[in-house]
Protein backbone atom coordinates (compact mmCIF):
# COMPACT_ATOMS: atom_id res chain seq x y z
CA UNK A 1 0.00 0.00 0.00
CA UNK A 2 1.14 3.68 -0.99
CA UNK A 3 0.24 6.52 1.42
CA UNK A 4 1.14 9.66 -1.30
CA UNK A 5 2.51 13.00 1.08
CA UNK A 6 3.16 10.86 3.88
CA UNK A 7 -0.34 10.84 5.56
CA UNK A 8 -3.36 8.18 5.28
CA UNK A 9 -5.14 10.36 2.59
CA UNK A 10 -8.61 10.24 2.04
CA UNK A 11 -11.41 7.28 2.07
CA UNK A 12 -12.42 8.05 -1.45
CA UNK A 13 -9.32 6.65 -2.71
CA UNK A 14 -9.11 2.88 -2.84
CA UNK A 15 -5.49 2.83 -2.18
CA UNK A 16 -6.15 4.20 1.36
CA UNK A 17 -9.76 3.36 2.53
CA UNK A 18 -8.28 -0.21 3.37
CA UNK A 19 -5.86 1.21 5.71
CA UNK A 20 -7.95 0.94 8.49
CA UNK A 21 -8.22 -3.04 7.51
CA UNK A 22 -4.90 -3.74 7.09
CA UNK A 23 -3.87 -2.42 10.40
CA UNK A 24 -6.92 -3.57 12.36
CA UNK A 25 -7.46 -7.09 10.90
CA UNK A 26 -4.17 -8.00 9.16
CA UNK A 27 -1.57 -6.37 11.26
CA UNK A 28 -4.32 -6.85 14.35
CA UNK A 29 -3.47 -3.63 15.71
CA UNK A 30 -7.17 -2.58 17.52
CA UNK A 31 -7.93 0.00 20.46
CA UNK A 32 -9.80 -1.45 23.17
CA UNK A 33 -10.39 2.18 25.00
CA UNK A 34 -10.17 5.59 23.95
CA UNK A 35 -7.22 6.63 22.94
CA UNK A 36 -5.50 3.34 22.72
CA UNK A 37 -4.96 3.09 26.67
CA UNK A 38 -5.66 -0.41 26.54
CA UNK A 39 -5.29 -1.86 23.03
CA UNK A 40 -4.56 -5.40 21.59
CA UNK A 41 -2.43 -6.75 18.78
CA UNK A 42 -4.34 -10.01 17.24
CA UNK A 43 -2.85 -10.32 13.60
CA UNK A 44 -4.31 -12.19 11.58
CA UNK A 45 -2.52 -14.23 8.59
CA UNK A 46 -4.46 -14.55 5.69
CA UNK A 47 -3.80 -17.37 2.84
CA UNK A 48 -2.77 -14.82 0.40
CA UNK A 49 0.70 -13.45 2.62
CA UNK A 50 3.70 -14.91 4.01
CA UNK A 51 4.78 -11.52 5.70
CA UNK A 52 2.72 -8.23 6.50
CA UNK A 53 4.24 -5.36 8.33
CA UNK A 54 3.17 -1.41 9.77
CA UNK A 55 2.24 0.71 12.16
CA UNK A 56 -1.03 2.13 13.36
CA UNK A 57 -0.25 5.97 14.71
CA UNK A 58 -1.76 6.44 18.76
CA UNK A 59 -2.02 9.23 21.39
CA UNK A 60 1.03 7.00 22.99
CA UNK A 61 3.08 6.72 19.58
CA UNK A 62 2.87 3.88 17.23
CA UNK A 63 2.36 0.83 17.61
CA UNK A 64 3.98 -1.66 15.23
CA UNK A 65 3.50 -5.31 14.41
CA UNK A 66 5.44 -7.50 11.76
CA UNK A 67 4.95 -10.89 10.95
CA UNK A 68 6.16 -13.82 8.87
CA UNK A 69 5.53 -17.19 8.01
CA UNK A 70 8.78 -19.79 7.64
CA UNK A 71 7.79 -22.72 6.64
CA UNK A 72 6.68 -24.29 10.27
CA UNK A 73 7.41 -20.97 12.15
CA UNK A 74 4.92 -17.97 12.39
CA UNK A 75 7.65 -14.98 13.60
CA UNK A 76 6.01 -12.13 14.94
CA UNK A 77 7.54 -8.90 16.15
CA UNK A 78 5.80 -5.95 17.93
CA UNK A 79 6.79 -2.69 18.93
CA UNK A 80 4.05 -1.44 22.17
CA UNK A 81 4.39 2.68 23.04
CA UNK A 82 4.63 3.37 27.05
CA UNK A 83 1.28 4.52 28.37
CA UNK A 84 -1.01 2.03 27.24
CA UNK A 85 -2.36 -1.88 28.78
CA UNK A 86 -1.45 -4.22 25.85
CA UNK A 87 -2.65 -7.97 25.32
CA UNK A 88 -0.87 -9.83 21.86
CA UNK A 89 -2.66 -12.29 20.31
CA UNK A 90 -0.74 -15.23 18.80
CA UNK A 91 -2.65 -17.23 16.27
CA UNK A 92 -1.85 -20.99 16.51
CA UNK A 93 -3.88 -21.71 12.89
CA UNK A 94 -4.38 -25.80 12.67
CA UNK A 95 -1.42 -27.23 14.71
CA UNK A 96 -2.34 -29.69 16.73
CA UNK A 97 0.92 -28.98 18.59
CA UNK A 98 2.95 -26.34 19.11
CA UNK A 99 5.82 -24.49 21.49
CA UNK A 100 5.66 -20.35 21.92
CA UNK A 101 8.60 -18.17 22.65
CA UNK A 102 8.38 -14.64 23.81
CA UNK A 103 11.48 -12.49 23.75
CA UNK A 104 13.81 -16.14 23.66
CA UNK A 105 11.88 -17.78 26.39
CA UNK A 106 9.57 -20.73 25.70
CA UNK A 107 6.00 -20.07 27.68
CA UNK A 108 3.85 -22.75 26.03
CA UNK A 109 5.26 -25.99 25.33
CA UNK A 110 4.10 -28.47 22.92
CA UNK A 111 2.27 -30.71 25.61
CA UNK A 112 0.66 -27.62 26.24
CA UNK A 113 1.97 -26.90 29.54
CA UNK A 114 2.28 -22.72 29.62
CA UNK A 115 4.74 -20.55 31.47
CA UNK A 116 3.86 -16.47 32.29
CA UNK A 117 6.43 -14.83 30.77
CA UNK A 118 8.51 -11.54 32.08
CA UNK A 119 7.00 -8.38 31.11
CA UNK A 120 3.27 -10.28 31.12
CA UNK A 121 0.60 -10.45 33.62
CA UNK A 122 -0.72 -13.61 32.36
CA UNK A 123 -1.02 -15.94 29.86
CA UNK A 124 -4.09 -18.39 28.66
CA UNK A 125 -5.36 -19.86 25.38
CA UNK A 126 -9.03 -19.25 23.65
CA UNK A 127 -9.91 -20.60 20.10
CA UNK A 128 -6.87 -20.56 17.93
CA UNK A 129 -5.02 -18.22 19.64
CA UNK A 130 -2.31 -17.79 22.90
CA UNK A 131 -3.19 -14.65 24.71
CA UNK A 132 -0.85 -12.65 26.91
CA UNK A 133 -2.25 -10.09 29.07
CA UNK A 134 -0.84 -6.82 30.12
CA UNK A 135 2.41 -6.79 28.08
CA UNK A 136 5.09 -4.56 29.14
CA UNK A 137 6.08 -1.81 26.37
CA UNK A 138 9.14 -2.05 24.02
CA UNK A 139 9.71 -4.21 21.15
CA UNK A 140 9.01 -8.11 21.83
CA UNK A 141 9.69 -11.08 19.46
CA UNK A 142 7.02 -14.03 19.65
CA UNK A 143 7.64 -17.21 17.57
CA UNK A 144 5.29 -20.09 17.42
CA UNK A 145 6.54 -23.72 16.04
CA UNK A 146 4.45 -25.83 14.67
CA UNK A 147 5.51 -29.58 16.11
CA UNK A 148 1.92 -31.34 14.82
CA UNK A 149 -0.22 -29.96 12.13
CA UNK A 150 0.06 -27.16 9.95
CA UNK A 151 -0.51 -23.25 10.79
CA UNK A 152 -2.49 -23.15 7.77
CA UNK A 153 -3.13 -23.86 4.67
CA UNK A 154 -0.64 -22.84 1.78
CA UNK A 155 -0.94 -20.22 -1.61
CA UNK A 156 0.48 -17.55 0.09
CA UNK A 157 2.10 -15.17 -2.77
CA UNK A 158 3.67 -11.95 -1.33
CA UNK A 159 3.48 -9.54 1.67
CA UNK A 160 2.50 -6.17 2.11
CA UNK A 161 4.12 -3.07 3.96
CA UNK A 162 2.06 -0.08 5.66
CA UNK A 163 3.22 2.89 7.59
CA UNK A 164 2.48 6.07 7.67
CA UNK A 165 5.56 7.58 6.10
CA UNK A 166 4.65 6.00 3.13
CA UNK A 167 7.06 2.90 2.98
CA UNK A 168 5.38 0.39 0.34
CA UNK A 169 6.42 -3.41 0.34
Amino acid sequence: LHFPHGGWGDESHPDTAIAHLFSGYVLGIQPTAPGYRRFRVKPHPVPQLTWAQGSAPTPLGAIASAWRLEDNRFVWTVDLPVGGVASLEIPTGDAAAFRVTFDDHEIRRADGARTIPSGAAGIEETAGRVVLREVSPGRHTVVLTVVEGHFRESGRVAGATMSRSGHEG
